[in-house]
C-alpha cells in the first residue's frame, strides 16, 4: 500500500543512490539542497570547500548527511563486495520551477561559504540549540547513527515520545527525528505535502485519511521503508514492535527557514489542537476505532516473544484466580511437553507428510537420542533453558509456590541468582 503526492504541489522529491562500487565520479555541484540518509551499507564522504580544504567522514546504515549547497563532493563505498544504499531528498523541483534553466542550476560558479559549517560538524560533533519540547535544535552536516542519538522528550505529541529537530548545513531543507516507546503512537496530525518519512527502528503501522473520510487506510513500515503523506492527509503513526521505534522526517522548509507560510504554520501547530486552529488531534477528540484497532493490533503482537515479554506483566496482573491458575497450568504443561521432547506429528502431516514417513521420522529421533548424538548440545540448551524459563515466569507474574514446586518435580533446576516464587 502506497500514498502518493497529488501533481502540482511538488517541492521536493527522493531519489535512491546505489553505490555499488569502491567510489563515485565526483558529483557536479547543483544549486539545490540535498539530505541523504544511509539505508544501507557503509563507506565515507568527501566535501571540498571553497578554500579548496576537503573534510571527509564514515558513514553508515541510519546515518544523515547534509550536502552544502553547491558544493563539490564525492561518495566512496567502503565494501569491495557489497552495494551501499542512500536516499536523498533534495528541494531540486522547487529550484528548477522557479528557474528553468539547467545551467544556472549545475553550472553556477557561485559559493556559499555559510553552508560549511565548522569542521567538528563533520566529525559526529554539532550544535545544541535548546528552545522548548518539540523545537530543539541540533546544528551539524554529520549525524553518525540515528539509531543512538540522543532525544529530548515531546510528550505533546505522544505519550512518551521524544524527538530532536535538525539544522543541517544552514539550509531551508528540514530533518527531525522521533521515537514512540513500546505499545504507544503519536497522535493524528496533518500538513504540507513534502515531508518523507522513514522507519529507522522498529516495526509499526500507519493509519491516514482525509478530513471527510470515514475510511481508515493503513501502511505496514519498517527499516527501509518511506512514507510520504499527501497535502493535508491526516495520519497517526503507530509502534507494535519490542523495542522503541524510530522514525526520520525530510522535507522543505526547516524550522530556522520555513521558507513558506503553510511550513510556518506547521511548525507552530504540529502539537496544537485542531480545535485551537493547529494541526493534531488530541487523544481525547480521537475516533475511538483508532484505539481499538491499536489495542487488538497490540494483543495479536503481544504473542512474539519479545513483545510479549514487555506487555505480559500487566495482562497476567488483571487475571482472575481462576485464570491466573489456568495460565500457570498451561506453563507447567508447555514446559513437560518441552522436556519430554513432545513429537509434533500434527505440523509433520500439516506440511504434507504421510503417516508412514512421520513415524520413521519420529522413529530416527528416537534413535538419535539413544545413540547420544549432540548430547553435549542438548546438556547446554537445557542449562539455558532452565535459567530463561524461570527467569521468564517470575518477570511476567507466573511463578507462584505452586509453579515452582511443579517445575522442580519435572527436573527444572533453580538457577543461581533467581528471584524466589511469589507467594
Amino acid at each position: 500500500m502506497t500514498v502518493t503526492r497529488e501533481p502540482g504541489h511538488s517541492l521536493d522529491q527522493v531519489g535512491l543512490h546505489n553505490v555499488a562500487r569502491v567510489y563515485w565520479n565526483p558529483t557536479t555541484p547543483h544549486l539545490y539542497e540535498e539530505v541523504i540518509y544511509v539505508l544501507d551499507g557503509n563507506g565515507s564522504t568527501v566535501v571540498e570547500t571553497p578554500g579548496g580544504e576537503r573534510r571527509g567522514f564514515e558513514w553508515r546504515t541510519s546515518s544523515l548527511i547534509a550536502i552544502p549547497l553547491n558544493a563539490r563532493y564525492q561518495h566512496f563505498n567502503g565494501s569491495g563486495r557489497r552495494s551501499a544504499r542512500l536516499a536523498s531528498v533534495t528541494d531540486l523541483p522547487l529550484v528548477l520551477n522557479v528557474f528553468r534553466n539547467e545551467a544556472f542550476v549545475f553550472e553556477n560558479p557561485t559559493v556559499f561559504p555559510e553552508r560549511f559549517g565548522a569542521e567538528q560538524h563533520y566529525r559526529g560533533d554539532g550544535t545544541f540549540i535548546p528552545t522548548r519540547p518539540g523545537r530543539h535544535m541540533w546544528e551539524t552536516n554529520f549525524v553518525p547513527d540515528l539509531r543512538t542519538f540522543e532525544l529530548r522528550e515531546w510528550s505533546a505529541r505522544g505519550a512518551g515520545g521524544s524527538n530532536i529537530m535538525f539544522v543541517l548545513a544552514d539550509g531551508t531543507m528540514h530533518a527531525h527525528i522521533s521515537e514512540m516507546p513500546v505499545g504507544t503512537y503519536k497522535k493524528g496530525h496533518r500538513h504540507g505535502p513534502d515531508f518523507h518519512v522513514f522507519a529507522v527502528t522498529g516495526e509499526g503501522y500507519s493509519l491516514y485519511w482525509y478530513e471527510a473520510e470515514r475510511e481508515l487506510r493503513r501502511f505496514d513500515w519498517k527499516h527501509g521503508g518511506v512514507f510520504a503523506p499527501a497535502d493535508r492527509l491526516y495520519h497517526q503513526h503507530f509502534n507494535v514492535s519490542p523495542e522503541p521505534a524510530r522514525y526520520l522526517a525530510i522535507a522543505f522548509g526547516s524550522l530556522r527557514y520555513p521558507t513558506v507560510a503553510d511550513k510556518l504554520a506547521t511548525w507552530m501547530g504540529m502539537d496544537v489542537s485542531v480545535k485551537e486552529g493547529g494541526r493534531q488531534i488530541e487523544y481525547e477528540d480521537e475516533d475511538p476505532l483508532i484505539r481499538e484497532i491499536c489495542r487488538r493490533i497490540l494483543g495479536d503482537e503481544a504473542r512474539h516473544m519479545g513483545f510479549g515479554m514487555l506487555s505480559l506483566p500487566a495482562q497476567v496482573e488483571a487475571l482472575s484466580e481462576r485464570e491466573r491458575r489456568e495460565a500457570e497450568d498451561f506453563a507447567c504443561e508447555a514446559t513437560a511437553g518441552l522436556l519430554h521432547g513432545q513429537f509434533p506429528r500434527e505440523a509433520y502431516e500439516a506440511v504434507g507428510f504421510n503417516k508412514a514417513e512421520v513415524e520413521d521420522i519420529e522413529q530416527l529421533r528416537r534413535e538419535i537420542v539413544e545413540r547420544g548424538e549432540y548430547a553435549m548440545f542438548r546438556m547446554r540448551f537445557r542449562r539455558d533453558f532452565h535459567a530463561t524459563l524461570w527467569n521468564n515466569l517470575s518477570r511476567i507474574g507466573l511463578m507462584s509456590a505452586r509453579v515452582a514446586q511443579r517445575l522442580e518435580a519435572l527436573g527444572v533446576r533453580v538457577p543461581e541468582g533467581a528471584p524466589p516464587p511469589s507467594s
